[in-house]
């Protein structure tokens, strides 16, 4: 059970990151918890996007050891199921 929910809180992470990159359409949910004014220019373009910890080892490498290796969810973050 309580990996269930939180694998259920890192998917709605999940969205919420892709839509501050612009790769997904923000919604109503996005636009509540965000509270600071967007950070981006006005043609909503972002030059570079770096990751690091957990989620970089799941997008630029195929990691298949403890997913708490970092002491936090980047692994299961970058995993995106």
């Amino acid at each position: 059970m309580k990996n269930l929910r939180l694998l259920s809180c890192v998917k709605k992470l999940q969205i919420f990151l892709l839509q501050a990159v612009y790769y997904k359409p923000k919604n109503k949910n996005y636009e509540l918890l965000i509270t600071y004014k967007d950070f981006h220019n006005k043609d909503n373009k972002l030059d570079y996007v770096s990751f690091s910890g957990g989620v970089a080892d799941l997008i630029y490498d195929e990691y298949n050891g403890d997913e708490f290796k970092y002491g936090d969810i980047g692994i299961i973050l970058g995993k995106g199921n």
